[in-house]
């Protein structure tokens, strides 16, 4: 049940993206830069422009990270079938993650995987409030400038 409801979300995205061309090309990317939680077990992320890596841990960045590419939209889709964009400063994107590979212990192995999440600006653009559909995991990030 689980993976008919990311798939319907996932064929929503990209429907949505195709047809509105909101891809991280329009923009500036809201999400790019270095990232860390205060929360024990985020992890540490690093996004490019259309890439990613999440580490397990900011103190090792050689080693224990998923990796891939990502893309987001302007929004997100509510449970009564409209979009919610948020506030200025405090807008709200869909993220999806796909995930390539993984280097773990020193030994890559590729995979082919997908996350999709819930993100919102908290009052600046330097901290993110993210929501993980697979997991119901809820965190907060914050920019490393």
């Amino acid at each position: 049940m689980i993976r008919k409801r990311l798939l319907i979300v996932l064929c929503m995205f990209l429907l949505i993206s195709a047809t509105t061309g909101c891809t991280n090309k329009n923009k500036e990317n809201p999400i790019s830069g270095n990232w860390t939680s205060p929360e024990e077990g985020v992890g540490y992320f690093e996004f490019t422009d259309d890439s990613f890596k999440w580490f397990q841990s900011q103190d090792n960045l050689d080693d224990n990270y998923y990796y891939g590419t990502y893309t987001y939209v302007a929004g997100a889709l509510r449970n009564n079938g409209k979009y919610d964009y948020g506030e200025k400063g405090s807008e709200i994107y869909t993220l999806t993650m796909n995930y390539e590979g993984v280097k773990i212990d020193g030994e890559f192995s590729e995979t082919e995987s997908d996350g999709a999440f819930t993100i919102q600006r908290i009052d600046s653009k330097d901290s993110l409030y993210i929501l993980n559909h697979r997991t119901g995991g809820r965190f907060v990030i914050d920019r490393l400038n």
